[in-house]
């Protein structure tokens, strides 16, 4: 996902009014003014790396946040979806899709057919 003025301003209503306030810690995030930049991720088999929006520690545990946008690009955000989703599980955490109105169905049909283990919360 391209970092638009409205991903910026979604990425930083995240941050404000969801992680910091549940708690989180060590908060990283692709935008990297306010806080630091989070790890690029290498995909399996591929010379692409994936970066997840946000990243934040609670009780030790790893934790990925990702704002859920309408895209054309659906078998490449499933994929990226499913390894964020094992990555967190290893680490004990939680991958969490946030979805502004109008994009919660699209979030939800995607889950569902990657059949991905994530937390799905309404923005």
């Amino acid at each position: 996902m391209k970092v638009t003025e409205k991903t910026e301003e979604l990425l930083n209503h995240v941050i404000k009014n969801f992680v910091e306030k549940k708690g989180y810690k060590d908060i990283k995030s692709r935008l990297g003014e306010d806080y630091p930049d989070t790890a690029k991720i290498m995909r399996p088999n591929s010379p692409d790396f994936l970066e997840p929006d946000i990243t934040a520690t609670k009780n030790d545990y790893k934790n990925y946040f990702e704002i859920a946008i309408k895209t054309s690009e659906t078998d490449r955000l499933v994929s990226k979806w499913m390894i964020l989703s094992q990555l967190a599980s290893r680490k004990g955490g939680y991958l969490h899709v946030i979805a502004p109105k109008g994009h919660y169905r699209f979030s939800e049909d995607l889950i569902t057919k990657g059949n991905i283990n994530v937390k799905l919360i309404k923005l």
